[in-house]
């Protein structure tokens, strides 16, 4: 109570900033039914709720709790890094900046501490929404580059000792908030450019909401969450259409369901289903056989294929990122080619894009192939071509563990594809990785590789069991409740329904091909294994040995400084031929100078040069300037289909001519 005569009891629960809830007590008795009785719970405890912030404030006598020693250090950081002073004030633009900066930040500091990352969905867009809101404020304190990675050792070192967690993610931490603001600030300033061309576009018709269309445009190609244009809008005294945001929202999302949907699921099939017998899911045996015998469930035709779903089969649905088997289904009649395999439903559906009639030995249309029936078959996976797929894919598990353990373990699965040829494995990480760190992360994962690990696979298994045994499972995921597990002992555990190798050695070896950023915090690295992995080196060998041979160079001499000599050579002869030719084209210059008509006491000069740059029309022009006293001219030229023109005059030109050469 914080009223002169401590008569605050009436205010309390209506809003009055001189009473604070302290403390309260929730009583956790009863389970309210759908009848709205009650029913006792079987176990009943009391939740408390004390905010430290508060208790702080109260027990130094503060009016707020910004006013308390938790915000002063972080306030003298602010204004060290602003110029801007913290003055307690209320209704202050500068002080609610410095509020919101300061919140937020240990709000970011903690939630990265404890493992959250920023991103574009659930908690991770929360986070991503709270640290733009406030380099959005800082922008309004003049500082517009990143500043609050700058703010964590405040935090670490008055709050360190009570979570050792800020301290041994320190590093970390300051990293994930600078890229972010650094990726934000690169998009704010034209994002607000279009913000006030909207708001004096609405004022010039009289309008003050702006359309849901215009704040999505903000939201997707800026970066403006929704709350953010929203809080710039009320500053403005307009609003936001925001049921038209959502409209927009929504016809994105469907877009992108539906384009995951064409590419996940049979699209576009013509025929219906034609039943052998009672509808049922497939059942994969493949986790334990590449060949088995299965009966011929359904068909039908899509396009110029042929649909075939059996009981039973070894075929992979593309799935989890790894994609289809291909194969041989045979009939007593028929060898079908399948080049695809997608599910649909709990269907197992198989592509046959090419058949052959055993009987009369010729090739046919898969389309005019005739079944009698739920006849046998016998299907088998190309091996070849699933083992490779089984590499690639087990090398994703090592690539994650390694990425963990070399960057952090904010490190997160968030996409992936595996083929035969290549792997790509997409992830958390808020920088571009180092070629230091590259070369550390495939070192690991040959190093593990070469000991040669069995990989267990564990079926059906309980999910809460399943991360006891210590599989990685990650906030905001969702996961059935009986799961498969891929563990590599000691090295990799991860939940997964793909298929694998044996044992890692099979995979022979990692080589990281690439890394690149596909979105703000996701970056992406390709690689290649085994017989691909090797290729790729003897290709890579062979290329280095033709550039030593053509350098002529010994086996033992590096290629490298040989090549930067040569490149150093090439540029000094580049800078004499062009000092060689801006010397004659001075030459012919002046000589046309010399007979150009004068006009009102300055010459006047134009020339064409066809096949010169832009820069040499400069050069050019920059020493006729000097070449009289009152001069001006265009110079110009046609190179390669592209026009320059070049316009000068002399500073006395200028200053008693009059003359302006960019006008």
């Amino acid at each position: 109570d914080l009223t002169p005569d401590g008569s605050g009891g009436p205010l309390v629960n209506v809003g009055d900033h001189r009473v604070i809830e302290l403390w309260n007590l929730v009583f956790i008795q009863y389970d309210r039914q759908a009848d709205g009785s009650l029913e006792p719970l079987p176990q009943k405890h009391v939740d408390t709720g004390m905010g430290f912030e508060r208790v702080t404030a109260v027990l130094q006598g503060k009016s707020s709790n910004y006013d308390s020693d938790v915000f002063t250090l972080l306030f003298d950081r602010i204004t060290e890094l602003t110029g801007v002073r913290y003055t307690a004030s209320l209704d202050s633009a500068t002080d609610i900046a410095m509020r919101v900066i300061a919140d937020h930040c240990r709000t970011l500091t903690f939630a990265l501490s404890d493992g959250a990352m920023p991103g574009n969905e659930g908690r991770g867009y929360v986070l991503r929404r709270i640290l733009r809101r406030a380099v959005r404020y800082a922008g309004t304190l003049g500082c517009h580059e990143s500043m609050m990675y700058k703010m964590v050792e405040v935090l670490v070192r008055t709050m360190g000792d009570v979570f050792p967690e800020l301290e041994k993610q320190q590093a970390t931490v300051e990293k994930i908030i600078r890229a972010e603001e650094e990726s934000f600030l690169t998009t704010l300033g034209r994002g607000t450019e279009i913000f006030n061309e909207v708001v004096a576009g609405m004022k010039t018709s009289g309008s003050t909401t702006i359309s849901g269309e215009d704040a999505f445009k903000l939201y997707d190609t800026f970066g403006f969450p929704l709350d953010l244009t929203r809080l710039m809008a009320a500053e403005v005294g307009f609003d936001i259409d925001e049921e038209g945001f959502e409209h927009c929202m929504t016809e994105q999302k469907t877009r992108a369901r539906m384009d995951r949907k064409d590419k996940m699921q049979v699209q576009g099939d013509e025929g219906e289903w034609q039943w052998f017998s009672p509808e049922a899911p497939t059942e994969f045996v493949g986790y334990d056989t590449l060949e088995t015998s299965a009966t011929l469930a359904a068909v039908k035709t899509g396009g110029d294929r042929l649909l075939v779903v059996l009981d039973k089969t070894p075929f992979y649905a593309e799935s989890g990122g790894q994609v289809g088997d291909h194969g041989i289904i045979e009939t007593d009649d028929y060898r079908l080619d399948v080049t695809d395999t997608r599910k649909d439903g709990e269907l197992v559906v198989h592509f046959i894009t090419s058949a052959r009639d055993k009987v009369r030995d010729c090739a046919v249309s898969p389309t005019d192939l005739s079944f009698d029936g739920a006849v046998t078959v016998e299907a088998a996976v190309d091996r070849e071509r699933r083992v490779a797929t089984e590499r690639n894919h087990t090398a994703t598990h090592l690539l994650h563990a390694a990425l963990r353990k070399v960057l952090g373990e904010h490190v997160q699965q968030k996409g992936s594809l595996v083929t035969p040829e290549r792997l790509r494995f997409d992830f958390s990480h808020f920088s571009k990785i180092s070629p230091e760190e590259m070369e550390q992360v495939e070192h690991e994962v040959n190093a593990q590789i070469r000991k040669a690990a069995g990989v267990t696979k564990h079926a059906d298994v309980p999910y809460e069991e399943a991360l006891e045994l210590g599989a990685l499972a990650f906030f905001g995921d969702k996961y059935a409740d009986r799961v498969r597990v891929v563990d590599v002992p000691g090295i990799s555990i991860e939940l997964c329904g793909g298929t694998h190798v044996g044992n890692i050695g099979q995979i022979g070896m990692v080589k990281i091909v690439s890394e690149s950023s596909v979105a703000a915090g996701i970056r992406r690295i390709e690689a290649v294994t085994g017989q691909a992995a090797e290729a790729l080196l003897w290709q890579e060998y062979r290329n280095l040995q033709e550039i030593k041979n053509l350098l002529k160079l010994k086996a033992d001499e590096q290629a490298g400084p040989k090549i930067k000599e040569l490149l150093d050579e090439k540029k000094a002869l580049d800078k004499q031929l062009q000092e060689s030719r801006l010397s004659g084209l001075l030459n012919q210059l002046s000589a046309t100078l010399a007979s150009a008509e004068e006009i009102g006491g300055c010459r006047i000069m134009t020339e064409q040069l066809d096949g010169l740059g832009g820069d040499e029309l400069r050069q050019a022009a920059v020493a006729l300037r000097e070449q009289a006293s009152c001069v001006a001219g265009l110079l110009c030229s046609v190179t390669d289909g592209k026009v320059f023109l070049v316009g000068f005059a002399s500073d006395e030109a200028v200053k008693s001519k009059k003359l302006n050469a960019g006008k």
